[in-house]
Formats: structure tokens, C-alpha cells, sequence
């Protein structure tokens, strides 16, 4: 909507969240594949970079296994990194860590970066997950 709007391509910088992220995650291995298979289809110049912060070393062998899913570019639009994860967040994606809301350590109200929302039930259902 806003590239109609704007009439050029607005592009995404996706930072997501990884703090948590366990072996338990590994079930929904599934998921992820169906994700870059669509974002592969559907979406290949929209997402400017995308951003994994806190992750546990368990993200990044995960990566390991989901990279020869991506295509090079996919490869290096993605960064996975730790706890402090400023230097590599603006190395990465250009983004200053103050951009990022105040639960990410950054200095922007959640309403200026997004609101999360979130997942309807049945959601998978309707995607074509099974």
C-alpha cells in the first residue's frame, strides 16, 4: 500500500527478536521453510535486510541448516547476531539502535515503529500450512 502510495518501492528492514528462542522452536522448522518459500516467491525485493538480535547460538546453527533453503541474495540480506548487537545492527541494516522500540534497548515508542500483533488462530490453515 504505501509503495502505491508513494508510487516507488518502499522497502522493509525486518529486526526480529530471537531472545527466548529454544531447541523447542525446532518443530516449527516447517513453518520457516513455508515462509522463505513465499517470501522467495511473492516478495523478493520488498525486504531490505532482515535483522535477528539477541539470538541464542542455537539461532544461528538453525541458520545453518535453513541457509541452502535461500538464495544468495536472500543469504546476505540476513544477519543473525547476539546480545549486543548495536554495531552489527547498523553494520547490517544501517539502522541506529535508538530507531528500534524501547524493548529492544532503542529509544522509539512502539507506535512509531509498529505495534506487534497478534497471530489470529487458524491462521496456518488459511496460508496453506498444515
Amino acid at each position: 500500500a504505501a509503495s502505491l502510495r508513494d508510487r516507488r518501492l518502499i522497502r522493509a528492514r525486518l529486526v526480529v527478536d530471537a531472545r527466548d528462542f529454544s531447541l523447542g522452536n525446532m518443530r516449527y522448522l516447517w513453518v520457516l521453510r513455508k515462509i522463505i518459500s513465499l517470501g522467495k516467491q511473492y516478495y523478493p525485493e520488498v525486504t531490505a535486510s532482515v535483522t535477528v538480535v539477541r539470538a541464542p547460538s542455537i539461532a544461528a546453527q538453525l541458520y545453518r541448516l535453513v541457509r541452502p533453503l535461500l538464495t544468495p541474495l536472500m543469504e546476505q540480506k540476513i544477519s543473525i547476531l547476539g546480545e549486543n548487537f548495536e554495531d552489527g545492527l547498523l553494520k547490517h541494516s544501517g539502522l541506529q539502535l535508538s530507531a528500534l522500540p524501547i524493548a529492544l534497548g532503542g529509544s522509539a515508542p512502539d507506535d512509531e515503529v509498529g505495534a506487534g500483533e497478534p497471530i489470529p488462530v487458524g491462521i496456518g490453515k488459511e496460508l496453506g500450512f498444515p
